[in-house]
């Protein structure tokens, strides 16, 4: 494999503000408008210095809800693209604060406009905030990845992408290999969005209006792979990623440890996935993807994978929008156990449910199946959370916002029928009611009969008293070859976050069958 230095030429280098004094001249670039969202109780302003620093004062209660109120430096853009920025300092107020900022698509300037942002959020450090349509509640995601504190010395880069109807939010240390945070479809999205820096100080900041420093500001067209995902194999791996529009091919790298970017396609692939061989079992590898566009390659994505051997007939291991490597063994008595990071699976809260952070143990699957499972014990996790899930489903791919039909237990609040019918959409749930939210093993079943899924639990040791849960579940069009497995995940939320950002939770199975 050759070694790769000096990744992304594109890239320039940002200039450190401890050096760099604003201009008394300084203007926004050509067609940028800086402009207040909704009614502030403190106007805002912008001014970018010759080195090409943008430094914005906002005022505001919030960006949240269905009414923003903030700070908006834009210009329009059609069609896909991304905006993308470094965030170097926040100012007048301690970087715990609530004050956000960060990349934003806008519909228009009225302040319940269909919206997608990427702040960063003080303690909540980066916290997707997107609103579906107009006139719309926003809605967050706990995700599990929320990046670090920027600072002149450690900045933390911000990025919003288009491609289509799907929007992503991503984030970097470097500007060069990205992690993916969350990735779904708004499709009320106007072809031609505001796109630009979006700030305000937050209510419970106090009165001082927030400024934030950013630099390596830009608009422009430039596309990531979204969806990397990558499934264990036998000392291998099989990576797999959505379409790039426009994408010439892509080139795949390994990451070393030093974060050295070591190319492994020796000429760009037309494909959308690729087998890697030679890699080590047990030991998490990380991938990273990056599209050619115009002769010029764009930034990476990451993704993790564990290679092992398939158990139980070819199940694999993939992590689903989660960078904690997950791992599964089997003992010689044919129970399984599942080790597993991410915010959850569906159904996770009050404004969750859109996209999903897991990780799966799984085979693509063609037609109809019965699959059964015993839950033996968990999930489990040093921190507390009723919610924890273990969950046995069909899914109609790897992405994190795909279509789905699960039983899962969760640690403390019993099991339950979960399903997410749309791309995208929220994910509902039909509660078991089953005698002990607690009691295990518990048996669950899913059998699909073409677009219809029906779900079963069973509370006896020997599973021989299965009863259907709620109603059937159609999907009209569910794809014929799907996954089918076990998933698993701590539900690593905010509210109760590990000390570390990452946990892992455990569930043990047995008697699994698929027929």
């Amino acid at each position: 494999m050759r070694q790769v230095k000096g990744w992304l030429r594109f890239l320039f280098l940002g200039t450190l503000l401890a050096a760099t004094a604003l201009s008394a001249h300084a203007q926004l670039p050509p067609e940028f408008k800086g402009q207040d969202l909704g009614e502030p109780e403190q106007s805002g302003s912008v001014a970018v210095s010759d080195q090409g620093v943008w430094t914005v004062v906002a005022g505001g209660n919030d960006i949240w809800g269905a009414n923003d109120t903030g700070y908006f430096v834009f210009r329009e853009h059609t069609g896909n693209g991304n905006v993308t920025m470094r965030f170097v300092e926040k100012r007048d107020h301690d970087i715990t604060t609530p004050a956000k900022s960060g990349p934003m698509l806008r519909g228009s300037l009225e302040p319940d406009a269909i919206s997608a942002f990427l702040p960063f959020q003080g303690d909540r450090l980066v916290d997707p905030h997107f609103r579906f349509e107009d006139g719309d509640s926003t809605t967050n995601f706990e995700i599990e990845m929320r990046g670090h504190a920027p600072s002149p010395d450690t900045p933390l880069w911000q990025r919003l992408e288009r491609q289509g109807n799907r929007i992503s939010g991503l984030i970097s240390d470097d500007g060069r290999i990205w992690t993916s945070l969350v990735s779904v479809q708004m499709e009320n999205m106007p072809q031609t969005v505001l796109a630009g820096l979006a700030a305000t100080k937050h209510s419970a900041s106090g009165e001082t209006p927030v400024t934030v420093v950013y630099d390596n500001v830009s608009i422009g067209p430039g596309l990531s792979p979204q969806n990397v995902v990558a499934m264990g194999r036998d000392r291998g791996a099989l990576v797999m990623w959505s379409a790039v529009p426009g994408a010439e091919g892509y080139n795949v790298y390994l990451l070393a440890d030093d974060r050295t970017a070591n190319k492994i396609t020796a000429e760009p692939t037309q494909n959308t996935s690729i087998e890697i061989p030679n890699l080590e079992n047990g030991k998490a590898t990380t991938v990273v993807v990056a599209a050619i566009q115009g002769g010029t390659e764009g930034v990476g994505v990451r993704a993790v994978v564990t290679p092992g051997a398939p158990v139980s007939g070819g199940l694999q291991g993939v992590n689903i929008n989660t960078v904690q490597p997950g791992s599964h063994s089997v003992d010689a008595n044919g129970v399984i156990t599942l080790r597993g990071a991410g915010h959850a699976i569906g159904v996770a809260g009050t404004y969750a449910g859109r996209s999903d952070g897991f990780y799966f143990l799984g085979m693509p699957r063609s037609g109809n199946a019965t699959v059964t499972v015993r839950v033996v014990s968990g999930p489990d996790a040093e921190r507390e959370d009723p919610n924890r899930q273990a969950a046995l489903m069909f899914r109609e791919s790897l992405n994190e916002d795909a279509r789905f039909v699960m039983m899962d237990v969760t640690s403390e609040n019993g099991v339950r029928l979960q399903s997410r019918t749309t791309i995208s959409g929220v994910a509902e749930a039909i509660d078991a009611e089953v005698a002990d939210p607690t009691a295990r093993p518990v048996w669950l079943r899913v059998v699909r009969n073409g677009n219809t899924f029906t779900g079963f639990v069973a509370e006896d040791e020997a599973g021989q008293e299965f009863r259907q849960v709620g109603d059937p579940v159609t999907i009209e069009g569910f794809s014929e070859l799907a996954y089918v497995g076990l998933g698993i995940s701590p539900r690593t939320g905010f509210d109760a976050r590990p000390e570390n950002n990452l946990e892992s939770a455990e569930a043990t199975f047995d008697n699994l069958t698929i027929q």
